[in-house]
């Protein structure tokens, strides 16, 4: 009898020691498909946020760019202006010297006597008309110009701020993408980590 509840008690044990072993085998099996998991997630993470990183350098130099090359059209487009209002200015006195000029007449110019008067002025107002008319020629080419540099500056501003723009959606996504990517890393590492304290 005795020996019969020994041979028991050890067919117990071994089959205890088995169940027990299976166990463990299905546990370790499963941690290292953890382990697995958690590496790749670990590692596509990684890439993933290095990708993020370069686009988001990518539209930070082309944010750049843009503000570099606004900030240039709007310095042109104000030496442009300094230049018209100067030409503007010509213009003016040119165009009241013929006018005064031509308000003297032939006979009232200063020049040597004896006839001279009148071809001597009629010179000298063709010569007023000529600087008149070659100041109006150059305001018009500066006016034409600073409004050409003012659309290539509107449009350098326009492309500047919707990269501003994109920028900004940039970065809260890349914030919000690496706060994930975190949270993700941990839920990794904790579910491996139960599973390393049922081995």
């Amino acid at each position: 009898m005795r020996e019969q509840e020994r041979r028991a008690e050890m067919e117990r044990f071994q089959a205890e020691k088995a169940r027990l072993e299976k166990e463990w085998a299905t546990d370790r099996a499963e941690l290292e498909r953890e382990k697995t998991r958690c590496r790749q997630v670990e590692a596509t993470a990684k890439e993933e946020v290095t990708g993020e990183r370069v686009k988001l350098e990518a539209v930070q130099t082309e944010a750049g760019l843009a503000k570099e090359a606004k900030a240039a059209a709007e310095k042109t487009v104000e030496v442009l202006e300094v230049r018209n209002s100067s030409l503007a200015s010509s213009l003016a006195k040119a165009e009241e010297s013929v006018r005064l000029a031509l308000a003297r007449g032939p006979g009232s110019d200063d020049g040597v006597g004896g006839g001279g008067g009148p071809k001597t002025s009629g010179a000298r107002e063709k010569e007023l008309l000529a600087v008149a008319m070659e100041a109006k020629e150059e305001l018009g080419s500066a006016q034409e110009s600073a409004a050409a540099a003012a659309a290539h500056a509107a449009h350098f501003k326009a492309i500047a701020e919707k990269n501003e723009e994109c920028l900004k959606d940039m970065e809260a996504a890349h914030a919000a993408f690496q706060s994930e990517s975190a949270k993700t890393s941990k839920r990794a590492a904790a579910d491996y980590a139960t599973l390393q304290a049922k081995c």
